[in-house]
Parts: structure tokens; sequence; C-alpha cells
């Protein structure tokens, strides 16, 4: 449960965090970021947000990128879920 509640609040931090006055050694090169695919589909992406600095901030070819999702749709469960499937193709 202290996992699930210190992810949730990770989260919650890293959406609202401002790109402008985030440095950079404070987000991961999206080339550095490997994910385990022998996992199952929630260990994946539990063990994604475990190990990014920013699950919504990366660095891509030494530009700050920050995702963002709109209040409808694809849930933000299911955006990170293609994210991490995408990822292991690249």
């Amino acid at each position: 449960m202290y996992r699930y509640v210190e992810l949730k609040t990770k989260l919650q931090l890293s959406k609202n965090s401002n790109i402008k006055y985030v440095q950079n050694n404070e987000i991961d090169e999206i080339n550095n970021v490997s994910i385990d695919t022998n996992l199952p589909k929630v260990e994946r992406i539990m063990n994604f947000l475990e190990k990014t600095k920013n699950p919504y901030m990366f660095m891509v070819n030494g530009m700050k990128v920050k995702m963002e999702f709109a209040p409808v749709g694809k849930s933000i469960n299911e955006c990170f879920e293609t994210l991490i499937i995408n990822r292991k193709n690249i």
C-alpha cells in the first residue's frame, strides 16, 4: 500500500511541476529509460513510475518535454501503457 501512495504522490507532484523551473538533471533522457518487457503490464507501469525522476517530463535530444493529458479521452493509465508499449519497439 505504501508503494501505491508514494507513487500517487510522485505523480501528482510531477504533474504539477513547471517545466520552466525544472533543471535538466532532474529529468531523464528518454533514450536512457528502459522497460522490462518481461514484467506483467501493471508491474511495467509501476517499474516505469518508480525509476523515472519525473514521469511527466523527459529530455529528448537535449530539449525538455512535458507530457500533458486532456481531461477527456484516454486515461493517464492508458497513455502510460501506450508509452511503455511503444518504448519497447524503439
